[in-house]
């Protein structure tokens, strides 16, 4: 009976460890632990009771990868009088990603054992003592573990002390209120339950960009009161001139993914007709950049917009911010719309005119790679479930936005005289019309 009983509380340990890697909810997210550390903080008074507590986790754009190891979740508390608050809370897992490797691996390994069966062995023998031959040294498990989740947890405290240095520059970011180093866990205020490029879709047009020309002069401000503390952000990819090569080639790569036909001397063409481009990017200001700016990675909360992933700001070519943020096709604005806003970047910066032409030149650049992705999301589509779908890709991605993106291309870059050449590739190639 024992034996049983042991068996079963294995077993019940082993459902809640596996429903927690694939649906995380931290423990620490109750009432008395909220309670508690909120009044410490004085979010709440003394007096304040919470009643009730709702947890639902955030439509976070990223890799699979890093939606196992972090997740974020919009808390509403419900007190005692009827008053409602909401925060952001930010749940660490150090070693999911590790976890969710090795499963992989030894899926693959058992796979691969099926197949290779020449004496028609029982598929369990097979597995099983295959599995078992290879089967790693657990003390070699366990400091690769200690290892990872030391190294996790150091860039963790390194990003929360980015946000209490972003905190005091800029309101791009939530305020954040606690940080516990022994619960992984990282308490902000809120940024709304609505990310901005569902938000973009609910609009009209006037609205759209009345509201993207508030987040532009929110994004210069941030540029500008940041320049004191670039040098202080976490370490993170360049926009080099090579790594933009590299991007650029990768991205065009991908066009066949959605049935495009361009031959590769028309792919190497648009490679060099990119290069002047290019290098005028890599010369311009570097200073924050936001990580990713597209509207997928900021919050609205029906009055202004913010962003969570305050681990991935960087020293960076700044313009990119701008670019990133008008060319989504959820954003829908025209080029006349689009030199507006970088118009009102440079006001609002006190800039020269040269910036407009940058932003213009990273849009030209951004739009090339947002179409290599735009073409392998549409590619893999059917195959992913709608939680990738949302993970990985945009509102926008769609067939009818990807031939919007080479068309405005061809109109964008003929309004630039030395990219005449470059416009003229566009013109001769037309890609919507060879695409399936």
């Amino acid at each position: 009976m024992w034996g049983n009983l042991l068996v079963g509380a294995v077993a019940a340990v082993a459902v809640v460890v596996a429903a927690r890697m694939m649906s995380p909810i931290d423990y620490h997210l109750n009432k008395p632990y909220l309670q508690r550390v909120l009044r410490r903080q004085g979010v709440l008074t003394a007096t304040d009771r919470v009643q009730k507590l709702r947890v639902q986790r955030m439509p976070v754009a990223a890799t699979e990868d890093l939606n196992l190891e972090r997740v974020f979740q919009r808390v509403e508390l419900q007190l005692a009088g009827g008053q409602v608050r909401y925060l952001v809370a930010q749940s660490f897992y150090p070693l999911a990603i590790l976890f969710e490797q090795r499963e992989r691996e030894k899926k693959s390994m058992a796979a691969s054992l099926m197949e290779f069966n020449p004496y028609q062995l029982r598929p369990t023998m097979i597995t099983e003592s295959g599995l078992q031959s290879v089967k790693e040294d657990p003390m070699k498990n366990e400091a690769e573990e200690a290892r990872v989740k030391l190294q996790k947890i150091e860039r963790l405290n390194e990003e929360v002390g980015q946000l209490r240095r972003l905190n005091e520059v800029t309101d791009l970011y939530p305020r954040l209120i606690n940080f516990d180093p022994k619960a992984l866990l990282t308490l902000t205020a809120d940024v709304g339950g609505q990310r901005l490029d569902d938000a973009l879709l609910q609009l009209t047009a006037d609205e759209r960009f009345r509201l993207l020309e508030g987040l532009v002069r929110q994004i210069a401000r941030a540029h500008q009161a940041a320049l004191p503390v670039v040098e202080y952000l976490l370490p993170g990819m360049q926009y080099t001139e090579s790594i933009l090569h590299n991007l650029l080639e990768f991205s065009i790569s991908l066009w066949p993914k959605a049935g495009v036909s361009v031959t590769e001397g028309e792919l190497y063409e648009l490679q060099q007709l990119m290069a002047p481009v290019v290098s005028q990017l890599v010369a311009t200001e570097r200073g924050l950049k936001l990580g990713e700016a597209t509207p997928r990675s900021f919050y609205y909360d029906g009055s202004k917009c913010q962003k969570l992933d305050w681990g991935m700001a960087r020293h960076d070519l700044s313009c990119f911010d701008v670019a990133e943020l008008v060319c989504d096709p959820t954003a829908g604005l025209s080029l006349e719309q689009e030199a507006a806003l970088a118009e009102c970047y440079q006001r609002e910066r006190q800039l020269p005119d040269d910036v407009q032409r940058d932003i213009a030149y990273a849009s030209i650049v951004y739009r090339l790679i947002l179409s290599g992705y735009i073409c392998q999301y549409i590619a893999h589509y059917d195959e992913m479930t709608p939680e990738q779908r949302e993970q990985l890709g945009g509102l926008g991605w769609t067939r009818e936005n990807l031939y919007g993106l080479w068309s405005r291309l061809a109109e964008q870059t003929g309004r630039f005289p030395e990219l005449t050449d470059l416009s003229a590739w566009y013109e001769q190639v037309k890609l919507p019309v060879q695409a399936l």
